[in-house]
């Protein structure tokens, strides 16, 4: 089994170290991407992109002996994990620390802001 992780917005994959090593301690094998624009890929992130470099992941990953894929989302990664899950179903996946909607966290984080969150 695999997991691959799709980090949240805050930092990049190499301020999840710790957490992986654990993973990786149970005997699971771990990818973790940093999109485009994170960490030292290059680019700037847009939700297209963020789809895209999880493709390019899944897609790596099924090249290989991957066995059973299961998708790790963790704030902004949960998107990315829900699209690919609709894009390639897995019977596998994990949220951690999802959001309703943009609109939801824009409403918390810029509170001065005219955004309704429903």
């Amino acid at each position: 089994m695999t997991l691959l992780i799709f980090h949240g917005n805050a930092g990049h994959r190499g301020h999840r170290l710790e957490w992986l090593r654990s993973l990786r301690g149970l005997g699971l094998g771990v990818l973790i991407i940093d999109y485009r624009g994170y960490g030292g890929s290059e680019g700037t992130p847009t939700e297209t992109g963020l789809y895209l470099d999880g493709e390019a992941a899944l897609k790596w990953l099924e090249g290989r002996n991957a066995g059973k894929i299961v998708y790790f989302g963790e704030s902004l990664g949960c998107a990315v994990a829900m699209e690919m899950a609709l894009r390639q179903s897995s019977s596998r996946m994990v949220l951690q620390s999802g959001f309703l909607s943009a609109a939801s966290v824009a409403s918390k984080v810029y509170p001065f802001l005219p955004v309704a969150s429903s």
